[in-house]
């Protein structure tokens, strides 16, 4: 069937998309490009139901409603990746700020005196 095609193109795509260029300003522009055609889609899959079944009938899936269920696996799929490299990103930025921290709290001590248990 084309929609399993599909699907898996789609769950791959999102994933190498996410792991290679996550930080890109193309990517973040491309994240926004996508989010929007995919609000034009849920629109007109509103408005127009018939439509979305013509489509579902295309590539090979029974139902509007079960092209609409597919689609927003793989949108929660992006939505979960994104979710979890964001919180690991700031993670990382933490873990960052506060080895600066012990840092300069280290040298500050260093610079008075070095016995002070605390600043």
């Amino acid at each position: 069937m084309l929609i399993q095609y599909l699907l898996v193109a789609g769950v791959v795509i999102v994933l190498v998309s996410f792991l290679r260029n996550r930080n890109a300003l193309r990517f973040q522009a491309g994240k926004k490009i996508l989010f929007a055609v995919f609000l034009v889609a849920c629109v007109v899959s509103i408005v127009r139901p018939s439509l979305l079944s013509t489509v579902a009938d295309w590539v090979g899936v029974g139902r509007g409603a079960d092209l609409l269920l597919y689609a927003l696996i793989v949108a929660f799929a992006f939505v979960s990746i994104n979710t979890y490299l964001k919180f690991k990103d700031y993670d990382e930025r933490l873990t960052r700020l506060a080895r600066q921290l012990a840092i300069s709290e280290a040298r500050l001590r260093v610079a008075r005196g070095g016995d002070e248990e605390h600043l």
